[in-house]
């Protein structure tokens, strides 16, 4: 789906008239000993801005940002050294294109957010500390998630996986969230 979108739409998201796009960037860093790394979808190295694509079956329900789609695009810029970003929700059925900050064109992105980045680095030290204290209490044949109860960290109430596990489809708590409009989205 992903090489589609990029085919179907990346003209209209190289914003500038050189086309120095790369595609599908692989990157890998540390940093206070935590491993990051992933793959961005389309980096164009002319603007130094990211695109995210993220695809929906419907516009239903649709009111961006997500926070975790943030948090990517907090991750994306840390490691590839750049401070601008946005997303492209792309509808699958027929390649409506929503892009996030609201429409197309070149002042629309996200900046890169540093205390954004510090909740995103102190949320993975939770995660990893819990679990690696987790699998110390543990036997090897007990080492299998199988139950949402076996997770050692709380329902967020707004993640895919307690969807899944019948939790409401409320947003998460605002306790880590921050003002992305003000000063930081030109």
């Amino acid at each position: 789906v992903h090489e589609s979108l990029e085919e179907n739409i990346r003209d209209s998201l190289v914003f500038g008239d050189n086309k120095d796009v790369e595609l599908e960037k692989s990157f890998s860093f540390e940093e206070d000993g935590i491993q990051f790394r992933g793959r961005v979808d389309m980096v164009n190295n002319e603007t130094g801005r990211i695109v995210d694509f993220k695809t929906r079956a419907t516009w239903y329900g649709f009111n961006p940002p997500f926070m975790k789609h943030v948090d990517q695009l907090m991750t994306y810029m840390r490691g590839l050294d750049k401070n601008k970003a946005s997303l492209a929700y792309v509808n699958v059925k027929d390649f409506e294109t929503r892009q996030w900050p609201n429409g197309f064109g070149a002042e629309q992105y996200i900046e890169f957010h540093e205390e954004r980045w510090t909740h995103i680095k102190d949320k993975a030290k939770d995660v990893r500390d819990a679990l690696n204290d987790r699998l110390d209490a543990r036997d090897d044949d007990d080492l299998v998630v199988s139950d949402f109860d076996d997770v050692p960290f709380p329902k967020c109430g707004g993640c895919d996986m307690c969807e899944e596990e019948g939790e409401s489809k409320k947003q998460p708590s605002n306790k880590y969230s921050f003002d992305l409009t003000i000063g930081d989205i030109k």
